[in-house]
């Protein structure tokens, strides 16, 4: 009968720890970047992206060949228009 004791102590030992862990990383995280984030959306400089979802980068920093394609991307349809530049991919 002596193990469930012991069991349970280093179970709860256990989740104090990693929530100790969790906890602190946050307090870190969000004492480090202080000045560097914003809560407010009218700070943030504009910005064009493109999200691809299944493009990837690879490892070198090269971009993979969906992305090195603006029309594979799914951003040709903007570059058609009359007169304007389509988007870049950087």
């Amino acid at each position: 009968m002596r193990r469930w004791p012991r069991l349970s102590k280093a179970a709860i030992s256990g989740a104090f720890l990693l929530v100790l862990v969790v906890v602190g990383s946050n307090a870190y995280v969000l004492l480090s970047t202080e000045g560097e984030s914003t809560g407010n959306i009218a700070d943030v400089a504009s910005a064009q992206v493109a999200i691809v979802p299944g493009a990837l980068v690879q490892p070198n920093g090269k971009m993979s060949a969906m992305l090195a394609d603006p029309r594979a991307a799914g951003v040709g349809a903007v570059a058609d228009r009359e007169g304007e530049e389509g988007p870049r991919l950087r």
